[in-house]
């Protein structure tokens, strides 16, 4: 394998096994900088608790209400509105942190993804050079390998040359992306798209 081969596996190898979670400390975080308004419908007893960021985002609204308006208080209502929004609001920030963390990890995946398709094409077509097999290119690295791993090491090296041949570069960045959030996710690839 040349020096580019190896930077290509390491790339996929790094995106393959780092499975990123929310940080529970940013979550804890953004719920200290939480401030609550509460405001009291007259004539009812309903309460109306909202969340707020400091950046004016509304993370959550709440509400809390007497069945018998002869127990009602209005500082208790404040009180059950306030913990139910406290509540929601961390739920709901877990749920946005996770998105924001799946679209960053969408977004990495996507520049890995079209870098290692430029790379593989570089690597196999140099525009000076006749287009080399990558079955050729791999036979040396594998002879160490049984005959049925050096078999099947080859037709994966095969199937790999008749999809970029075939399929558009959209195509091939489906693929690699799908072979890459498998691997990230623990699933074994099938060995026809591999």
């Amino acid at each position: 394998m040349t020096s580019t081969d190896n930077q290509v596996v390491q790339k996929v190898a790094i995106i393959s096994t780092g499975v990123a979670r929310v940080d529970a400390n940013i979550v804890n975080a953004l719920c200290e900088s939480l401030s609550y308004d509460t405001h009291f419908i007259k004539g009812t007893t309903m309460v109306v608790a909202t969340s707020v960021l400091p950046s004016g985002f509304v993370v959550a609204v709440e509400t809390s209400a007497s069945s018998a308006p002869e127990d009602f208080s209005l500082q208790r209502g404040i009180e059950v509105a306030i913990a139910k929004c406290r509540a929601a609001s961390r739920q709901r920030l877990f749920e946005l942190e996770a998105y924001r963390l799946k679209q960053q990890q969408h977004a990495e995946g996507q520049a890995i993804a079209h870098k290692v398709l430029a790379e593989i094409r570089a690597t196999l077509s140099p525009a000076d050079t006749p287009k080399p097999v990558l079955s050729d290119v791999l036979r040396s690295q594998i002879e160490d390998l049984g005959e049925d791993k050096q078999r099947e090491v080859l037709e994966s090296a095969k199937r790999v040359e008749e999809m970029l041949a075939t399929y558009s570069d959209s195509e091939c960045l489906g693929l690699i992306l799908a072979v890459i959030e498998s691997k990230r996710l623990g699933l074994n690839v099938p060995t026809q798209f591999i």
